[in-house]
């Protein structure tokens, strides 16, 4: 007697959904409740989802891992533009398995739709339990313009599995405050804060993970020489580093001859850009015995990096 798909046990029929990608997994689900409940019980790992603003409106975009067939790579992408795009994106996640490696908010136009769809998000994670989590290494969130749920979504990414923040919109300095001080930022590796964040901080409060990229209204030379020690004393791996970009909107530049002279070791290597701009490199060694931090310091921008040898 031939068998049907509705009378195949469970185990074969996640056997043949775990072959299927994302866009077919969500055609599936619009079969019937049934196949809904089926594709939550199988997990899925993809390479980048995110939202976006297209020409049609809000789209959800969702890009698969490389696939190697017959000696090529295909790389397959799927863009859903209706209704449903909060509630595919957030059924990822049903199977505390299923892991992204980035999850993507990217909004520069202006929009009424923008917010709207941010609260539909927030107000959909409301609804799922305290221990629902978006297990994702990455958040890149990009939008001009402020989102007061903004910590309760973040809260929501799972500690053990995020490793890079990236942020870039009006931000309240009583937020980011909140922000910086949640267990999930704590336990980053990487953290980016983009020049529409406004922020009253100390750099070394800002001093987050082992790779560190900050867009700051104002940098002194105490704080340039409080981050080298610090990035100095403790063990980092190789190709750890930090970059501060000078935000100025006042003109202010970063005095390198000030910041020279706080340093415990002789100073060299001053050499002249085409552009005439100055910069300084020095090379510490790290306290710990391991490798070397290597500086480079202009008139606008600091970055260090831990390398193994001195050169």
């Amino acid at each position: 007697m031939a068998k049907n798909w509705s009378n195949l046990p469970l185990i074969f029929k996640q056997d043949v959904v775990k072959y299927l990608n994302f866009k077919d997994r969500c055609y599936l689900q619009q079969v019937s409740k049934a196949e809904i409940d089926l594709v939550k019980t199988v997990p899925i790992y993809l390479m980048d989802i995110g939202f976006n603003y297209g020409d049609e409106g809000i789209e959800l975009r969702c890009q698969e891992h490389p696939v190697i067939t017959n000696g090529l790579v295909n790389i397959k992408q799927y863009i859903s533009k209706n209704d449903m795009i909060v509630s595919r994106f957030l059924a990822i996640f049903e199977h505390p398995k299923s892991t992204v490696d980035s999850v993507n908010l990217s909004f520069f136009h202006k929009n009424s739709k923008i917010p709207s769809m941010i609260l539909e998000w927030h107000g959909e994670l409301q609804k799922r339990p305290d221990t629902f989590r978006i297990k994702a290494k990455n958040l890149n969130w990009y939008c001009e313009d402020s989102v007061d749920c903004f910590l309760d979504i973040l809260n929501r990414f799972d500690t053990r599995t995020l490793k890079g923040l990236q942020l870039d919109c009006p931000i309240a300095l009583e937020q980011l405050q909140r922000v910086i001080k949640t267990e999930v930022v704590r336990n980053l590796e990487s953290f980016a804060l983009g020049s529409s964040c406004s922020n009253g901080f100390s750099v070394m409060e800002l001093f987050i993970g082992n790779h560190i990229d900050l867009f700051l209204r104002k940098i002194t030379p105490e704080d340039i020489w409080s981050v080298i020690k610090n990035f100095r004393s403790a063990p980092r791996p190789y190709g750890s580093y930090f970059f501060f970009f000078n935000y100025q909107p006042n003109f202010e530049i970063i005095e390198i001859e000030e910041v020279v002279k706080m340093f415990d070791e002789p100073s060299n290597n001053f050499a002249d850009f085409q552009n005439q701009r100055t910069r300084h490199i020095q090379i510490f060694k790290m306290e710990n015995g391991n490798g070397f931090l290597k500086v480079e310091i202009t008139s606008q921008s600091i970055r260090g990096t831990v390398t193994e040898k001195k050169n």
